[in-house]
């Protein structure tokens, strides 16, 4: 048997769309990684600038089949345009998909190297994907669409999306999927008999959509009539093959357009008499009189949330600065939308939400996207290769793999705030917590410049993956957010942590007094209690690392102050974070004869509004109900954990509603 034929993807992305751990390529790719790796294990082909981000941010590490096109200005694109031509017209293997995460912002989306390769890729039918939600979408629904051996679900698919069951206790305005949104549907006048037949091929899935808008002629041809204008250039075709025909030859090219009037025409009817005198579209001006401006302002509105735009990349566009228009708004960061520009990619979509559908995912939405709608909360995921750990590696090997992906989450947070200061004279400042789990992350972190450093020497490119400044920023500041928790062990003690992430950045680090906690003739005699962090103000703090316990009497060996005062929250916490005790739906507790010296509750939720918030947690289930009091509370903004335990906070929540 013939071995099956290795998935292709092109991988690119606009500087501003690839810098920063939060940004649209690393926030893709970090939510993609266990499809790619497990079920579609294709080939990508990134191009330089891309390559070193996905490296420097930790992403496909020792993936063998991720290879590097050269950066973009010295013919990146050029190269990844040519193997979608080759693939196209030789035995060349081709391209299944281009992912272009375009900056509309970006000059460089408009050089002639990034219009060709969009092109190229609607001439071959190669899909081209510009955005994030695009691409997000098109593999989560592949990725959902996967079946094993006898029609199975891949079991990828159930570990990673929420069953519709469980989505309609925790987002119910989720469930209600593609009820929920517009589609806008448009076609250049020689693509509109493909859009005719795709319509009629994907009826029942374009009939789910809430509303759909088409532009001029082509919303009147879905709506099964015969638009005039149209009706007179067919009119004016057959006059013409007619004075041909009587001279005793009939060109090939007419020939050819009467037969594609003809299907256009028969398609039309097809669909009129399924219509029976319906409007199935909102119809817009045509698109020279304004009908793709209006679908792009939708777009901005968030009224419409995916086009089907059917080019006709041969022919010169009396309204082409329209048409860049709509494309650059669904790429707006905060408004883009899925955009797929010829039938064989249209196709395909519809197929893989056809197969969706049939296996019961009425709206495909990850685990990860689940906890952005419930809190806000960016979710880094650790998954052993994808096996369910057993009850005696969670300790072990998951909370490595949950450690390993803090750290790189954190080390690139910490790195990027500080390119963004440098040349200013305020440091990038970062604050810890207390906790042995602090303790771990930052001696996981220092094992990252060895690996960055080996990935700088290993492959071939103009830059290295990870410069001097990223390894080593250098203008860091680092406070701790609470004062020492009253123990032997300095492992345990914010300035301890602090102390050692300020070695690992090349910074600076500051230091709280003592106690953490001080009864009220302990804080009048010493004055030690205070909101003076040691390294400045706690607000606007460019990264923080929380970390959450549940509220136990007995803290160990070595505890010394703070016994008493947990012993006090028990039984009225369900945990504590950064020396805050909270109840289960978020409020904050305030202890009796006991002061706290540390960051206050609104400052934590300034953070994480900024998106600098990083709460650590995972494997030991006993975390889970004080891990959603801080997601309650909004203290988080980036959930770092495993995927069992980010199911158990959904499943508690889920339990909760019921």
């Amino acid at each position: 048997m013939a071995n099956k034929r290795q998935h292709v993807i092109g991988l690119v992305a606009n500087r501003a769309l690839r810098e920063g751990p939060s940004s649209p390529l690393i926030r893709l790719v970090r939510a993609l990684e266990p499809y790619l790796r497990e079920v579609l294990q294709p080939q990508i082909h990134a191009v330089e600038g891309t390559y070193r981000a996905l490296l420097r941010y930790g992403l496909l590490q020792d993936y063998p089949h991720l290879y590097c096109l050269p950066a973009g200005r010295q013919g990146g694109l050029v190269a990844l345009a040519d193997r979608v031509v080759q693939g196209a017209s030789s035995d060349e293997q081709p391209i299944d998909e281009v992912i272009y995460l375009i900056d509309p912002r970006d000059a460089t989306s408009m050089f002639p190297d990034s219009l060709a390769l969009k092109r190229e890729c609607v001439v071959t039918e190669t899909t081209f994907l510009a955005s994030y939600h695009a691409a997000a979408e098109w593999y989560g629904l592949s990725w959902c669409a996967t079946r094993r051996a006898k029609g199975t679900p891949h079991p990828s698919a159930t570990r990673h999306f929420v069953s519709h069951e469980l989505l309609q206790r925790l987002l119910p305005e989720a469930a209600t999927g593609l009820q929920a949104q517009t589609l806008a549907l448009i076609a250049h006048d020689t693509r509109k008999g493909a859009m005719l037949r795709f319509a009629e091929a994907h009826f029942d899935l374009i009939a789910r959509f809430g509303g759909r808008l088409a532009t001029g002629t082509t919303g009147a041809l879905l709506n099964g009539e015969r638009p005039g204008r149209l009706a007179e250039v067919w009119d004016d075709l057959e006059a013409e093959a007619q004075a041909f025909k009587q001279l005793g030859h009939v060109p090939a090219r007419l020939r050819a357009a009467q037969a594609s009037n003809a299907e256009t025409e028969a398609a039309r009817a097809r669909l009129a008499e399924r219509l029976d005198g319906h409007h199935w579209v909102a119809a817009q001006p045509s698109g020279p009189k304004g009908g793709d401006v209006r679908i792009a302002e939708a777009v901005l509105r968030d009224a419409c949330h995916k086009v089907i735009f059917f080019e006709d990349p041969h022919v010169s566009r009396e309204h082409e600065a329209d048409i860049q228009l709509l494309e650059r708004t669904t790429r707006i960061p905060e408004h883009d939308v899925m955009l797929l520009h010829d039938p064989g990619s249209a196709s395909r979509w519809a197929q893989a939400w056809e197969r969706c559908l049939e296996a019961g995912w009425t709206s495909p939405v990850t685990v990860s996207e689940a906890f952005q709608r419930l809190w806000g909360v960016e979710l880094v995921l650790a998954d052993i290769n994808g096996k369910k750990p057993t009850r005696a590696q969670k300790p072990g090997r998951l909370w490595r793999a949950v450690l390993e992906r803090g750290a790189w989450y954190l080390h690139g947070l910490v790195a990027h705030r500080a390119e963004q200061r440098r040349g200013s004279s305020v440091a990038a400042r970062v604050g810890v917590t207390w906790g042995y789990e602090a303790h771990q992350l930052t001696a996981t972190l220092s094992e990252l410049p060895e690996w960055l450093a080996d990935a700088n020497a290993k492959p071939k490119l103009t830059h290295p993956v990870a410069a001097p400044q990223f390894l080593r920023p250098g203008n860091v500041r680092v406070a701790p957010l609470v004062g020492i928790m009253g123990t032997t062990d300095p492992r345990n003690e914010a300035n301890q942590s602090a102390a050692r992430l300020a070695r690992h950045f090349g910074g600076e680090a500051g230091s709280l007094p003592q106690y953490a906690f001080c009864d009220a003739t302990l804080s009048q005699s010493t004055g030690i209690c205070g909101d003076d962090s040691g390294g400045g103000s706690w607000d606007d703090l460019d990264a923080l690392v929380l970390t959450c316990d549940p509220v136990r009497p007995q803290l160990g060996a070595g505890a010394t102050l703070p016994t008493a005062l947990y012993a006090q929250m028990e039984g009225q916490a369900v945990g504590e974070v950064c020396g805050i005790f909270l109840e289960a739906d978020g409020t904050e507790l305030e202890p009796q004869y006991f002061h706290r010296v540390g960051i206050s509750a609104e400052q934590l939720r300034n953070a994480a509004a900024s998106g600098a918030s990083v709460l650590l947690c995972g494997a030991d289930p006993d975390r889970v109900r004080p891990a959603l009091a801080a997601l309650h509370a909004g203290f988080a903004s980036v959930l770092v954990t495993d995927l069992d335990f980010a199911w158990r906070i959904l499943e508690t929540v889920a339990g909760e509603r019921t």
